[in-house]
């Protein structure tokens, strides 16, 4: 497990290079009009990074299952 914070990195938090798949639900309005799975890319206690089979649609709540 790697720390990683670049020097332009804008983030307050650290991220810990951890590589695990996921699953995920794609929620607008509390409907679930998508889910799939990808991995985390690195992870931190102010949020993941993650990347998806698909795009996902902005401004939708994704839940996370890792």
């Amino acid at each position: 497990m790697e720390l990683t914070k670049s020097e332009n990195e804008r983030r307050s938090k650290f991220r810990f290079a951890i590589q695990r798949d996921v699953r995920y639900k794609l929620a607008e309005h509390g409907v679930v009009v998508e889910a799939g799975s990808g991995q985390t890319i690195d992870m931190g206690s102010g949020g993941i990074a993650f990347v998806t089979e698909q795009p996902l649609i902005r401004d939708g709540l994704v839940e996370l299952s890792i």
